[in-house]
């Protein structure tokens, strides 16, 4: 959505949307699995950056709270968690067609290893930048910093709504009034599964208590914040917000 909607504003800009530019994933992770794509682009804008190295470069990067992010990927990759080297597509059709059982199954053996090291494997090891030396204002939602080579917004998913004109606005100094929203987890064909998963997902009180007590989920989100998070995903009814 964000990058659909700067196309949009910035016609006559390089926008870009990427997930993978350092060397670390590029040529170690990513070669090891069937994300050839993520590959490719990394390594196309990586020669665009490194061929206009006079340019400043702004970047934008968004946070979201592991479980549900977890979740949406599961629907956004699924050939990583179907497995027999489908495509993406042979994946999602097999994936909505599993049974809620196996659906659950699924979701049970997610990783959270990737979400809580992409900051240091990925954004850290490309840019140089360690994000935890600069203080995030949680109630705001974004937060905005600059080094010698980098402007960098980062932006909380669940506050998007509320923030984007403002971000945007003191980002790039545009005026955004409308974004073009793409990507829509309930316009997509999984949306039952999705919708099932969601609701059904359910942590104990330990498993939470060890994903959102970790630096990255403090350093962005506030104590009540996390307490709903908790509740969210806990397998016990009777979890109360402290």
């Amino acid at each position: 959505t964000i990058y659909k909607t700067l196309k949009k504003e910035l016609p006559f800009s390089k926008v870009f949307h990427v997930h993978f530019l350092s060397d670390y994933w590029l040529k170690e992770k990513l070669p090891k699995t069937n994300h050839t794509l993520n590959i490719d682009h990394g390594n196309r804008i990586r020669k665009y950056l490194s061929e206009n190295s006079d340019k400043k470069v702004y970047l934008i990067s968004m946070i979201r709270e592991p479980v549900g992010r977890e979740i949406s990927n599961i629907f956004e990759n699924p050939q990583d968690f179907v497995g027999n080297n489908l495509d993406k597509t042979s994946a999602m059709n097999t994936l909505i067609g599993m049974s809620e059982d196996e659906i659950l199954n699924i979701g049970s053996k997610i990783s959270y290893e990737y979400y809580m090291n992409w900051f240091s494997s990925e954004f850290e090891s490309f840019t140089g930048i360690d994000i935890y030396k600069y203080p995030f204002e949680k109630s705001k939602g974004y937060q905005i910093f600059k080094d010698d080579n980098y402007n960098v917004l980062l932006i909380k998913l669940e506050s998007l709504n509320d923030v984007y004109q403002n971000a945007f606005n003191e980002f790039l100094e545009l005026k955004i009034t409308s974004r073009k929203e793409v990507n829509i987890g309930n316009d997509k064909i999984s949306k039952g599964a999705n919708s099932f998963l969601k609701n059904n997902l359910k942590y104990s009180i330990a498993e939470l208590n060890n994903l959102y007590d970790s630096n990255i989920i403090k350093h962005f989100y506030s104590e009540d914040q996390i307490q709903k998070f908790k509740q969210k995903w806990s397998n016990e009814k009777s979890l109360k917000i402290c």
